[in-house]
């Protein structure tokens, strides 16, 4: 492998990517993704992702398509996919369409999944831990094989592929930059070690469960004995950090009625680790404590893609002290 364009920006300080979701009830919620994306763009932040949940979200790839046409600057991607909602030599026709759509600039997310209710209503199988990581590494091989240069098959336990090869490939050389989310120490750290670019965990269980600075310290110890073990320059990955539901206000009466206003039952189960909430000085400790402890990218999610002040405070406000 070699470290791709992407990855080696992190020379020149913390960046940081928005992840955002439709506000809930919209009658027509692709409109409000799109201009979000545009605002994203204006404001100077890095990267624009959507999550992949089909079930209750507009697909994140028919959403992507559009917002491809309508900016030329934020990478582009999903933070992020799970590998069983579409076969995987799928997957790499979309996202490399996504790359030519976009003018390089897809960022592929990956990992397993978690919301059993999700396969349910897909009817895909909800396997054990291990079995949905022994899929993804399938997954990995597939579409980095039916990218190549010649028509390719693959037969595994989960996923199999006959002779196809996807053309155009993707515009980015020598491809576009892969994500791996989780925190697994013996297996999902492993395998963002042997197949992608970027690792990607945060706070809560469901992420990786790295809440605090030292946690994420270890994790990232741990990535680094991995890559040793694979023969991989620790610098060829991009460190990033997933944040939850940021909430930010000017002071602090207004931040308080503003998560009121997104919790009016009272936010406190979303404060186990997933609620982050603060005016700028508040929110500058918070990230710089995490940036300090290795984290070069963070991908930070939004409630609400109408949630401006949040995005513009974080911009104007935080980013420039990092």
């Amino acid at each position: 492998m070699t470290r791709l364009p992407w990855i080696a920006q992190a020379d020149s300080g913390v960046r940081f990517g928005i992840q955002v979701f439709a506000p809930r009830g919209h009658a027509d919620p692709i409109p409000t993704l799109v201009e979000a994306a545009r605002t994203v763009e204006r404001l100077g932040f890095d990267g624009f992702f959507l999550g992949d949940h089909p079930v209750r979200h507009p697909d994140p790839w028919t959403c992507l398509a559009a917002i491809a046409r309508e900016t030329s600057r934020v990478m582009l991607g999903s933070v992020v996919n799970c590998v069983y909602y579409r076969n995987p030599a799928y997957l790499a026709r979309l996202a490399a369409d996504l790359d030519h759509l976009s003018n390089g600039r897809l960022m592929l997310g990956l990992g397993i999944g978690w919301d059993q209710s999700e396969f349910a209503a897909l009817s895909v199988p909800f396997r054990s831990v291990p079995e949905r990581q022994a899929g993804l590494d399938e997954a990995m091989i597939i579409i980095e094989g039916v990218w190549g240069n010649e028509p390719y098959s693959f037969s595994g336990d989960y996923f199999s592929v006959e002779s196809m090869q996807v053309r155009p490939a993707p515009l980015q050389r020598l491809r576009p930059p892969l994500m791996i989310a989780g925190g697994g120490e013996r297996t999902t750290l492993r395998q963002v070690a042997r197949f992608a670019d970027a690792s990607n965990f945060g706070a809560t269980q469901t992420v990786g469960g790295a809440a605090t600075p030292d946690d994420i310290r270890h994790k990232f110890a741990v990535l680094q004995r991995h890559c040793e073990e694979v023969e991989r320059p620790y610098d060829e990955i991009l460190r990033t950090y997933f944040t939850g539901w940021l909430i930010m206000a000017p002071d602090e009466a207004t931040l308080t009625r503003k998560v009121a206003h997104y919790f009016p039952d009272g936010p406190e189960q979303a404060r186990a680790g997933m609620l982050v909430e603060g005016t700028p000085e508040q929110i500058i400790e918070h990230y710089r404590e995490r940036a300090e402890a290795g984290v070069q990218y963070f991908v930070v999610q939004t409630l609400d893609a109408t949630d401006t002040e949040t995005l513009e405070l974080l911009a104007n406000d935080v980013m420039p002290y990092l």
